[in-house]
């Protein structure tokens, strides 16, 4: 196959996947969801919580990598925004293959715990409000220590800590049947 032009080169030699999507959580609230993968793994990413304020969608909560640096973003007011970076004790950063295996895990153990909280209402019930979340899985060290790390490092204070241990977690298989996609009209 002869290469046209030198995009087209680059477009061989560099291939970036991207994912985008937004998903609906409520009435008036959805996630927006924004990657990049180069070889397999993620060089970029955004996920926001957006509600609609008089017929505009807000971005309430902002996670990405713009700047080099995962970071946060919160909206504190309408007019005020901040933002936090998101260190990672011992200087560790997105590139290094042990963290995005951490990052990749929590992600995981994120879902399933959110899943298992709404199937189990007693389980959840036990979960002070306002709670920050700390998932340990038995038998992980290190990801145990970077887990603490990070939840120490973004602690608000006053809020209760949560430690949440996981025996273990089964292997990932899909619910859905025969999902089809419609594209309609933007």
């Amino acid at each position: 196959m002869l290469l046209r032009s030198r995009a087209q080169c680059w477009a061989k030699v560099i291939r970036v996947a991207v994912t985008e999507y937004v998903r609906v959580l409520d009435v008036d609230v959805r996630r927006r969801h924004y990657h990049e993968t180069r070889r397999g793994q993620v060089v970029a990413f955004v996920v926001q919580l957006e509600v609609e304020v008089a017929d505009t969608w807000v971005a309430v909560v902002r996670y990405d990598t713009a700047h080099g640096v995962p970071h946060v973003h919160r909206l504190e007011t309408m007019t005020r925004v901040s933002r936090q970076t998101l260190d990672v004790p011992g200087g560790v950063r997105p590139k290094d293959a042990l963290m995005e295996e951490y990052v990749r895990l929590n992600n995981e153990l994120g879902a399933e715990f959110d899943r298992y909280v709404r199937e189990h209402p007693a389980f959840a019930a036990r979960i002070p409000r306002g709670a920050e979340i700390i998932l340990q899985v038995q038998g992980n060290r290190g990801f145990n220590a970077w887990a603490r790390g990070v939840a120490k490092h973004n602690h608000e204070q006053g809020r209760p800590v949560v430690v949440v241990t996981i025996r273990r977690v089964k292997p990932i298989r899909s619910r859905l049947v025969s999902p089809r996609l419609r594209i309609e009209a933007a």
